[in-house]
């Protein structure tokens, strides 16, 4: 399994607790792109220790300069700000070691629960340059949906893709985009990007996609009902991909224990315990005011899906 991440100081915990999990539910052997620019000795001596404790994983670094992509826009309505990591993966068809046809690229603010060799032995068609999953948020929300694919001029038939799990085609993705046309995109279009890169690859990509199912793949937390059953099934995912990042003290949403499994596993104890000191304060000082939140969420989550038909 060849795998893609681009991480920087600040998400090493998370990182590195990806890194742990993909590990334990996954025996064959991994071999980790790593791309970076911000990151210290003493994290990379860190993140290269899990090649001592899982003999199965490789980890190759890969510096990117973050001049390539200093036209980037780096904030949006969407989000005040990200880091310049994101783009990182659009030049994975030139930095990744070129006998490579397949990678799998994982954002950092998530835990794989489970054995995702099914998902990464899919065999492409001959015109699909990733397999990918709907972004549900997208879905749901239509006042904002409209606004993105009036930006790009996508079709209507589009099925918009959240970009934190893609199983990426590198041997079509080299034929068809280089480096230089993915900068010459968010040049031409850096006022009307709402989502960043994940913009510029579904407008790229667009008649070029496989879609696999989001509740297994790329489940999104935050985008099901608080109850006993949507906390079974997204612990049943073999993706977690978190919204409210549950080593944040303010954490409120479902699995976050799942996170701090791996994260125990991975060595975090006393990381472990400050979170749930300082998360045990933060939701009894903002008790009732997370109660109307999650009530808000389920009405509004529970409409959605049942009288609307979004699954």
């Amino acid at each position: 399994m060849n795998l893609l991440v681009s991480s920087n100081n600040t998400y090493v915990l998370p990182t590195i607790v990806l890194l742990t999990s993909i590990c334990v539910n996954n025996p064959g052997n991994i071999t980790v792109y790593f791309m970076y620019n911000d990151l210290s000795d003493e994290n990379i001596d860190k993140i290269n220790n899990l090649s001592n404790s899982y003999s199965n994983m490789t980890i190759n670094f890969i510096y990117v300069k973050n001049e390539i992509f200093a036209s980037a826009p780096l904030s949006a309505r969407t989000n005040s700000y990200i880091s310049v990591e994101t783009y990182f993966r659009l030049a994975a068809g030139e930095l990744l070691p070129k006998n490579i046809d397949k990678v799998l690229y994982l954002d950092t603010d998530i835990v794989v629960n489970g054995d995702i060799s099914e998902f990464y032995n899919h065999v492409f068609s001959e015109s699909s340059i990733a397999l990918v999953c709907e972004d549900y948020g997208l879905k749901i929300a239509n006042k904002l949906k409209k606004e993105v694919y009036h930006n790009l001029n996508l079709n209507a038939g589009h099925i918009y893709f959240n970009a934190g799990v893609m199983l990426i085609n590198l041997a079509l993705l080299r034929k068809k985009f280089g480096l230089s046309e993915f900068l010459d995109f968010i040049n031409l279009y850096h006022g009307h990007l709402i989502f960043h890169d994940q913009d510029v690859m579904n407008k790229m990509f667009e008649f070029n996609l496989e879609y696999a199912d989001y509740n297994v793949y790329n489940c999104r937390p935050f985008f099901y009902p608080f109850s006993l059953r949507n906390r079974q099934l997204i612990n049943r995912a073999k993706i977690i991909h978190y919204g409210e990042k549950p080593w944040n003290s303010s954490f409120s949403d479902m699995a976050g224990e799942l996170f701090w499994k791996y994260a125990l596993v991975s060595g975090f104890q006393d990381e472990e315990i400050e979170f749930k000191k300082r998360n045990n304060e933060y939701m009894k000082k903002n008790k009732v005011q997370l109660e109307i939140k999650k009530l808000k969420r389920n009405l509004k989550l529970t409409y959605l899906r049942n009288i609307r038909g979004i699954k």
